[in-house]
This record gives C-alpha cells, sequence and structure tokens, in this order.
C-alpha cells in the first residue's frame, strides 16, 4: 500500500499544447486502464477506483481508496498486484484480502480509457504527468503532478502565469469515464 499525492488539472487542448511545448520530456507512452464496479462511494463522495492498468504489457490491478479531495488536490490509498491477465471480473473476496478489510462486493469489467502520456521527472521526486485520453467515444485533456513531500508550489506558480489554476474541482479518470457510461447508458 502507497499515498497517492496529485493535482489533476483539466486542460483545454491549447493549454495542453502550451504545457507540451513548455516542458522537455523525458518519456512518453502508452497505458490503457481497464475499468471495473460494483457502484460503491464512500465518505468522500469518490468512488473507489477498481482498474487494471496495462502499460508496456505488464498488467497490475489497482485499487484506490480516496482519503482526502480539496479542488484539484486529490490523495488517495493505493493497493496494487501484479496480474497476468485482464479479467472480467474480480471477486469481492480477492480485493478484500488485497486491502485487509471486508467491504468490496465482485466487480465486473465496464470498459477501458487509454492515455498518451507524456512524463517529466524532477530532481525533488515530482512527477509532471501531461496525459490525452480517449474512452467512450471522448477525448480530454489532463495534468497531474504527483509528490511525495511538499505541495509543489513552484510548478503551481509556472501554471498560475499561464492562467492555468489548481483551484477548480477536478474529477479523476475513473469518475469522468463513469460519470460519461451513466450518461450514455440513460
Amino acid at each position: 500500500m502507497k499515498t497517492e499525492k496529485e493535482i489533476k488539472i483539466m486542460l483545454s487542448k491549447e493549454q495542453y499544447d502550451e504545457i507540451n511545448d513548455y516542458f522537455e520530456w523525458d518519456d512518453e507512452f502508452v497505458q490503457t486502464n481497464y475499468y471495473y464496479s460494483e457502484d460503491i462511494e464512500i465518505e468522500t463522495n469518490e468512488e473507489v477506483t477498481f482498474r487494471v492498468r496495462v502499460k508496456n504489457k505488464k498488467k497490475i490491478l489497482q485499487i484506490k481508496i480516496p482519503e482526502e479531495k480539496n479542488k484539484s488536490l486529490h490523495i488517495k490509498k493505493e493497493y496494487e498486484k501484479e496480474l497476468n491477465t485482464v479479467p472480467q471480473m474480480f471477486l469481492g473476496k480477492s480485493l478484500n484480502e488485497i486491502v485487509g478489510v471486508d467491504r468490496f462486493s465482485d466487480v465486473f469489467l465496464i470498459g477501458d480509457l487509454t492515455t498518451n502520456r507524456k512524463l517529466k521527472k524532477q530532481s525533488d521526486g515530482i512527477e509532471i504527468c501531461l496525459d490525452r485520453n480517449k474512452y467512450l467515444g471522448l477525448e480530454d485533456y489532463e495534468l497531474e503532478i504527483e509528490f511525495k513531500e511538499e505541495y509543489p508550489t513552484g510548478i503551481v506558480k509556472i501554471l498560475e502565469n499561464k492562467g492555468i489554476t489548481t483551484a477548480k474541482e477536478t474529477s479523476g479518470k475513473y469518475s469522468r469515464f463513469n460519470t460519461a457510461r451513466k450518461s450514455s447508458c440513460l
């Protein structure tokens, strides 16, 4: 288990292009998230995320449980387990064993989201991720700033000088995917 701290910012296409041109990227790759659902929500009104992330042929089950959300800041507990396949479902019992709780039911594959990600690693442990996401016939653009220690005020100031704010409420990829999925079912 690890704690994930990140700032999530939705971008317009123009902002995406500007950030893309501003930084020199260390890596660029494609990853696909396969999402599972039992439609539960916890106290923060953020859904628990069940996903298998496939990147460079490696498959990792990730369970992300929200701890805190404040506008663009998201803090989650993240549990992982390496897999050989992308299954159609997970038994609640297996998920409970990974997390050490007794609260999850069986979850079923509901779809996928593919991200073209550009990554910039900084010497202070901060990672800047520039994402172009495609799912359910939609495309969106997002900037994620992952950090372990102090809030990355330097990068936030650079963004604010470019008119990009961290003051807006932002949903994560799974929440956006799930909202789009539910609205397409109406």
